[in-house]
């Protein structure tokens, strides 16, 4: 009886949200042309986010140094670690929907969703071909000096099945050194029991956030690509294992 009730549960998650997903889609489509600040994008990024979470039964947990109206009032670098396909749902919610990041190239050709990307400015990367993805890279750190939006990075470059910091590959900072936008390291912890890495299953829990103080603009610039990548890791490092520790 379990296995079924967790098979019909896996079901009723990925129908749900998969059809609130297209919702959103098809209504950015419909809402862009007189949404040029993206504010009713953003609402729906939040409602979407909520709504996954309450499918997957988790509660949420959200700390930061910095109040976060007041953290998101200008555009920021957020740089931590990377659990699960629910970290960016998560981090959404943090945000107020205000957040951009890098995705699959192959995901911006799905119909309605990958157009949708397209049309919000998420940035398409291409693992295979750095010189393809190094102008759309760019243009990202271009609207992200002159916009409203932070943007995500998992400088790990990969989900962690264990839960565990895995090594920061340093190329995220050195854009982050480009865009000129204050730097601000995070943790995050649950989502990977929540929704573990290449499962669509769910299990009910709680996930918590924490949000570290920016690493301001004129401070970063004075540190290499290392210093900023170590600084933020310490701080993630740090902040992950006392979310562990309070589980």
């Amino acid at each position: 009886m379990s296995g079924l009730v967790a098979a019909l549960r896996t079901v009723g998650f990925m129908v749900g949200v998969g059809l609130l997903t297209l919702v959103v889609c098809a209504l950015t489509w419909l809402t862009h042309p007189v949404d040029p600040r993206d504010r009713m994008f953003s609402a729906a990024l939040r409602w979407l986010g909520r709504c996954w979470f309450r499918l997957a039964g988790a509660r949420i947990e959200i700390q930061s140094a910095v109040p976060l109206d007041e953290l998101f009032s200008r555009p920021v670098f957020l740089a931590g670690n990377h659990q699960s396909t629910l970290d960016i749902p998560l981090l959404a919610l943090a945000a107020g929907g205000r957040i951009r990041f890098f995705a699959k190239r192959s995901l911006f050709w799905i119909p309605i969703f990958g157009w949708s990307m397209w049309l919000k400015g998420f940035t398409p990367v291409d693992r295979a071909n750095a010189r393809r993805t190094r102008p759309a890279l760019d243009d990202a750190m271009e609207r992200l000096r002159h916009g409203v939006n932070s943007f995500v990075v998992f400088p790990e470059g990969t989900r962690s099945v264990t839960g565990d910091l895995l090594p920061y590959r340093r190329g995220s900072f050195s854009l982050a050194r480009r865009a000129g936008v204050p730097v601000v390291p995070f943790a995050l912890d649950g989502t990977g029991r929540v929704m573990p890495k290449g499962s669509w299953g769910t299990t009910r829990g709680t996930v918590r956030l924490r949000l570290g103080p920016p690493i301001e603009t004129g401070e970063a610039g004075n540190l290499s690509v290392d210093e900023l990548m170590n600084r933020a890791r310490e701080f993630t490092a740090t902040a992950l294992g006392e979310l562990q520790a309070a589980r």
